[in-house]
């Protein structure tokens, strides 16, 4: 068992020695990182706010298009499937 906990320990001072190389300054690679991060929140804040706007702009859009179609008179403007119906339900009731 000594054996075993010898080559662990022999393993992670050897994995400590070989990566150290990488971050000799931890300080300048963290505010590196803390830099991007803020300015990745930055971002991605105005990102979301014009995906929320784009939304609810595409949103009522919708609904507003849809209260238009309601009109004959706009809908006869807008779409080619009333002409396309033939007798209207309108006029075939006897």
């Amino acid at each position: 068992m000594a054996h075993e906990e010898d080559a662990s320990s022999i393993g992670a001072a050897s994995f400590e020695r070989k990566h150290s190389e990488y971050h000799t300054d931890e300080s300048a690679g963290d505010a590196e990182h803390a830099g991007y991060s803020s300015a990745f929140r930055k971002w991605s804040g105005r990102a979301e706010r014009r995906i929320a706007r784009a939304i609810l702009v595409l949103a009522a859009l919708l609904v507003v298009s849809q209260l238009l179609l309601q009109f004959p008179s706009v809908r006869r403007l807008v779409t080619s499937a009333d002409r396309a119906e033939g007798i209207p339900f309108r006029q075939s009731t006897r």
